[in-house]
């Protein structure tokens, strides 16, 4: 529940109403602007991820970091396309999803064992001893004292491979490796524009 405002207090300096009212307003220009500028780079994004796919499907090996531009009348935009060999976390649909159209070996798993604390507290003395050798821990709470945690990836040098898996642009949409965009620019159309 909010906190109830015992006192008010208007303001003395003829100002602040203008500079609350400018506050206001920027701020919401910033918000929609903000939601433009995102619309707009994931549309970038997934043009540039197009023509990265098509050279890395036309030369057979991964192009890396490669600077996208357009020409219009006197100016050139260009954009640097950075593809990384880090690739989101799998849920179990996604991973069986990606094991039956690529294959296991694209998936990466990493195992994470933990002890119960609680487990540990009630047989601390006889841990002590060997826990799988004991007699008497229930096999039901020998189970609950080690736990297993497998998180599942996409496996580190996949980008390198996208070729070897199919149609490259299906594999990177597939396989989802993370990308940004660097040096997004617009200049007057001159020698240098290329340069990386």
């Amino acid at each position: 529940m909010p906190k109830k405002i015992e006192t008010l207090i208007e303001a003395s300096d003829p100002s602040f109403f203008l500079k609350v009212s400018q506050i206001h307003r920027y701020s919401k220009e910033i918000k929609e602007r903000e939601s433009i500028v995102s619309t707009l780079t994931d549309q970038v994004k997934e043009l540039s991820k197009k023509e990265w796919c098509q050279l890395y499907q036309q030369t057979g090996q991964n192009p890396g970091s490669v600077k996208i531009f357009s020409q219009y009348e006197d100016e050139t935009s260009s954009v640097l396309f950075v593809p990384s060999d880090r690739y989101i976390s799998l849920n179990d649909k996604t991973k069986y999803s990606i094991i039956q159209e690529l294959g296991h070996h694209v998936i990466h798993q990493t195992t994470e064992w933990t002890i119960s604390p609680e487990m540990v507290e009630k047989y601390l003395p006889i841990l002590k001893e060997m826990i799988e050798n004991s007699q008497e821990i229930s096999e039901e709470d020998k189970a609950k004292i080690l736990q297993e945690n497998s998180k599942f990836s996409i496996k580190p040098g996949t980008i390198d491979r996208l070729n070897d898996l199919g149609d490259v642009e299906m594999v990177f949409e597939k396989v989802k490796p993370v990308i940004s965009l660097k040096n997004i620019d617009v200049q007057k159309n001159s020698l240098g524009f290329l340069d990386i």
